[in-house]
């Protein structure tokens, strides 16, 4: 009976050592760059369990940046850039066995602040021979380049367009007004993607008829704005002079003195009951008139006295 009670323990001694089976390393985010914040990598086994170590071909973790979570199971690289790529070897160790599993990191450079630039901003129809848009980055990048016009990939297969260094120059020969449009540049790897954009406008080449027209209509043009400005100023002119022409009016204390010709005031003929009366006189010559406007008072008739 004592054997029967002990057999239960036996086993579950036994189920702890239970042969580990495909010991896998995985990886979350997939896919890094190095504008990532972590990354982690986890140590599992599809069956069993033990205890996990890990190895890596820098040996050193504590300097860059690593960590361990999970009873070490789970392997932490916080803010990842190019020095942590490599191999981590992932042991596990039930005490009856030992597997083990490799896992390659590889961390990409983030593909950011993508620009085109133009091999010249004057493009002439007829003229310029060929133009070159180049696509760069601010900062290292990898990946694939890829060029689009109005949104869909450039056809380079009889056509002027041609593709050179490795894709980061895209050429057009004899540039035409048919290559107008939007030209997007794009740089991609599995972690991040970029994109550029110029924007093409190419002139067409004026005849010497048309440059003919344009100088004449210029100078006829610059005449007539001469002619307007010098109508103008005569206008102005005119109606200035027109002003200072125009006498002023009377004043009031020479009302009297403005009526049909020079007069003098004489009290002496007082006609229809002693009414003052105006009376003209000339000087002698004729060459002039003088007024007198003052009057003269009325004298009092003397009366006798009878006695």
């Amino acid at each position: 009976m004592g054997r029967l009670v002990a057999l239960p323990g036996v086993l579950l001694l036994l189920l702890g050592y239970v042969s580990l089976q495909n010991v896998i390393v995985t990886q979350s985010p997939a896919q890094v760059n190095t504008g990532s914040a972590f990354v982690n990598l986890t140590c599992s086994a599809s069956e069993g369990q033990g205890n996990v170590s890990w190895m890596w071909t820098k040996k050193d973790f504590s300097t860059y940046n690593i960590s361990f979570l999970d009873g070490n199971k789970t392997l932490q690289i916080n803010f990842p850039n190019k020095t942590h790529n490599g191999s981590y070897l992932c042991f596990m160790d039930n005490g009856a066995n030992i597997r083990w599993s490799n896992h390659l990191l590889y961390v990409y450079y983030k593909v950011e602040n993508v620009v085109v630039s133009t091999s010249s901003r004057n493009v002439v129809e007829g003229s310029t021979s060929s133009l070159n848009l180049t696509c760069n980055a601010s900062a290292p990048w990898e990946g694939t380049m890829t060029w689009l016009w109005e949104g869909n990939p450039v056809n380079t297969v009889n056509t002027s367009y041609s593709l050179l260094d490795d894709n980061a120059t895209l050429q057009i020969n004899q540039p035409s007004r048919s290559n107008d449009g939007n030209y997007t540049c794009v740089i991609a790897n599995p972690a991040s993607r970029g994109r550029g954009e110029f924007t093409l406008r190419v002139s067409t080449q004026l005849s010497a008829g048309a440059i003919a027209g344009i100088v004449i209509g210029s100078v006829l043009g610059a005449l007539l704005l001469i002619g307007l400005i010098v109508l103008i100023v005569c206008c102005i002119r005119k109606k200035k002079g027109q002003k200072e022409k125009t006498p002023s009016g009377p004043k009031h204390k020479d009302v009297l003195s403005t009526v049909s010709g020079p007069e003098k005031y004489n009290a002496q003929n007082r006609p229809n009951g002693g009414r003052a009366t105006w009376e003209s006189t000339q000087a002698s010559g004729g060459l002039g008139h003088e007024t007198n406007s003052t009057p003269v008072a009325p004298q009092k008739g003397k009366h006798g006295t009878l006695v």
